[in-house]
This record gives C-alpha cells, structure tokens and sequence, in this order.
C-alpha cells in the first residue's frame, strides 16, 4: 500500500510511446531502490531510531514519512521544471557532478579533523 499510494498519485505525470500518460513502474521500482538503500543506516534513520525510542513509534513514522514524501516530492518537481530549461545532454554532466560532490562529501567526511 505505500508503495501503491504514490503510484496512483502521480498517475498521468508521465507519456508513454503513444502519446498516452501512464506510469513507468521500472522507474517506481528503480526509485523505492534506490532511496531504500541509501536510506539505510543514514543519519536520518538512526535520528528517527532515537526518537522512536522515546516517542510513539507511529507518531515518529507518520512525521517522517511526511516529512520524506515532501522532500521527495520537492526534488521531483523541481528536476521536472528544470529539466525543460537543460540543454540536451545536461543530465549526463549533472549525473556525473551529483556523484563526485557525493564522493567529494564522504572523503571530507572521512578526513576532516574531528
């Protein structure tokens, strides 16, 4: 059901080959994934983690669930109405920058004097 949620949500988001709107669900499927795993064991989770400890577990879940569908959501729109403005090929560059400042983040964090 929380995957099925936002599916049907941003239903007619998307055109197909025909022209049609509909879903990618390899895209939906590729996105839980994706923030699944790198979700797990972040600071956020271990702060949800803590919090759920002291708070309702359910009042701790419904707030970060909120609080991830309104960022993720943000994102989404955001790159959507970028991307109209990007020139053909930007995603590539914007790809390969996203990941080295992400490289870039870790090794600071890694190095940097505690």
């Amino acid at each position: 059901m929380c995957v099925a949620g936002p599916a049907f949500t941003v239903r007619g988001l998307a055109y197909n080959e025909g022209g049609d709107r509909d879903v990618d669900w390899n895209v939906i499927v590729l996105a839980f994934s994706m923030v699944f795993l790198a979700e797990l064991g972040d600071k956020t989770q271990l702060a949800i983690f803590a919090l759920a400890t002291q708070q309702h577990p359910w009042s701790v879940f419904l707030g970060a669930v909120g609080a991830l569908l309104i960022s993720t959501a943000l994102a989404a729109l955001l790159a959507s109405l970028v991307a109209g403005y990007l020139p053909e090929g930007a995603t590539r560059v914007t790809r390969w920058a996203s990941g080295a400042l992400f490289i870039a983040v870790g090794v600071w964090t890694i190095v940097r004097p505690a």
